[in-house]
């Protein structure tokens, strides 16, 4: 009876001295990227399709829509709701920036900072409009310099566009960057920002006309107060 209640002992002691823990460690993958989503829309909110964009390193913006391109990570075309998707990103600034997004017969220069985030994808919805500025001219005579010109019309254009004479009536007829001075010679015209802007002057009376009055700059949401001496026509 002894030898058997010995046995027993031992063999529970054996057991409970032999057996180890053990702990199940469920292994996680870390991110370490993340994901920038943004959708370009018109004042309706449709995506704009087709419109270039490209994603550059922080800091790399070097002066009005200029950039260092040595910076440049990425470039893709909006897809037909306006999206464009950059993955696989390291947590830091990003600039995200369109140079020619078409909208209503205007071409538009956005640029957006955007952080990205490990393992999340961050989005933004850019209204293309919304990077404008106005340029507010007020027209004065070479004459005396202080009579204003009424009533002639003021068309500002890109400066990188190069008219000429023989297409400067059709850029006039078709480009809504215009207006009509005042009594006192003022007119507002809001344009895309981000872009250099030189004028065209014009009496639609007799069609008269004169261009190259200098390059003026706008920034987003800015208003530039401008003033251009002209001959009366």
């Amino acid at each position: 009876m002894k030898c058997r209640f010995l046995t027993t002992l031992l063999c529970l002691l054996f057991s409970l001295f032999s057996c180890k823990k053990t702990t199940n460690v469920a292994l996680v993958d870390v991110e370490t990227t993340g994901a920038l989503r943004c959708i370009f829309q018109d004042d309706d909110g449709r995506g704009i399709a087709g419109a270039k964009v490209y994603l550059y390193d922080n800091g790399s913006y070097a002066g009005l829509g200029d950039v260092y391109f040595n910076s440049l990570i990425d470039s893709v075309l909006t897809d037909q709701q306006g999206i464009v998707y950059f993955q696989n990103l390291l947590p830091k600034s990003y600039l995200i920036r369109a140079d020619s997004v078409p909208m209503n017969r205007l071409r538009y220069r956005t640029a957006e900072y955007m952080q990205a985030v490990a393992g999340v994808v961050k989005e933004r919805v850019v209204k293309v409009s919304d990077f404008s500025g106005t340029l507010r001219i007020r027209l004065f005579s070479y004459y005396d310099y202080t009579m204003p010109l009424a009533n002639l019309s003021v068309v500002a254009y890109p400066s990188h566009i190069a008219l000429q004479s023989d297409n400067l009536t059709d850029y006039i007829n078709s480009t809504t960057l215009k207006g009509t001075t005042d009594a006192q010679g003022y007119v507002s015209i809001k344009v895309p920002s981000n872009i250099t802007y030189n004028f065209v002057i014009y009496n639609p009376k007799n069609s008269n006309m004169g261009f190259g009055y200098g390059v003026y700059e706008i920034r987003k949401g800015e208003i530039n107060d401008i003033t251009l001496y002209s001959y009366p026509m």
